[in-house]
């Protein structure tokens, strides 16, 4: 719009340029045409003089005459040959003002386009500096699961190996448990050994000895297996302590 509204100023230019040409046309004519009238005026009034005067009047007359013409007419040419020089420099220093405005809106076109280059450059790295941070974010949020993942299966492993240490040292406690009552029964068995054997003769005392110290050693033997499983099991329960304590931390 702003190179049309140039082009119309423009052309309205040469346009007022044009009437104001003609007007000084239409001037120089006008006192070009009065000039003549005068001078012809001049020739009547010489010509009437000269008549009078004589032939002689009349040739200087005549000379006269056809200078003030002369001169008219030079006067006449350099009035136009200004008038036009003026008008053409006139018109140059327009068309100069017209070749700036239009410079001038090239210069503009050239700087918008260059800031709109600059804005869609700027859109695209900040697309890039967006998506940039949605794929660190995406990457940590799977790191997170991950590493969530990881410490539940650690935790449940732990909690397994310390239920199962659990559940050994109660099945150690009821072996130990069955191993003391048979160790009682043994005892029971070689108190009715030895009251039998009191009232026997005493070639059997010989044999209810013997038949008790193997029972006496073999209840020794499961008093001696019952105090190392129950060992076992204390040190069991001690490790599983460990364990969880080491779990809560």
């Amino acid at each position: 719009m702003n190179e049309q509204s140039a082009e119309s100023s423009g052309e309205s230019t040469n346009d007022e340029a044009q009437s104001v040409e003609a007007s000084g046309e239409s001037t120089n004519l006008g006192n070009q045409q009065m000039g003549m009238e005068q001078s012809a005026e001049s020739v009547n009034c010489l010509e009437s003089e000269e008549s009078t005067n004589g032939n002689e009047q009349s040739a200087e007359a005549s000379e006269n005459q056809r200078r003030v013409n002369e001169w008219q007419r030079n006067s006449l040419q350099r009035v136009k040959h200004l008038h036009m020089g003026n008008q053409q420099k006139h018109l140059g220093n327009q068309q100069m003002g017209i070749n700036s405005l239009q410079k001038h809106l090239r210069n503009q076109r050239v700087a918008r386009n260059s800031l709109q280059k600059h804005l869609g450059n700027q859109q695209i790295t900040k697309n890039s500096l967006q998506k940039h941070l949605r794929n660190q974010r995406v990457v940590r949020n799977q790191q997170i699961t991950r590493n969530s993942l990881h410490l539940g299966s650690i935790r449940r492993s732990i909690w397994e190996s310390t239920n199962n240490k659990e559940q050994s040292a109660e099945a150690s406690a009821e072996s130990t448990n069955d191993e003391a009552q048979s160790a009682e029964a043994s005892e029971n068995q070689i108190t009715r050994a030895e009251q039998i054997s009191q009232k026997s003769a005493s070639g059997n005392q010989q044999i209810t000895r013997t038949v008790c110290r193997s029972i006496w050693e073999s209840t020794n033997n499961k008093e001696q297996s019952a105090e190392a499983s129950e060992e076992s099991t204390n040190n069991k329960e001690q490790s599983a302590a460990h364990l969880g304590n080491s779990t809560n931390k």
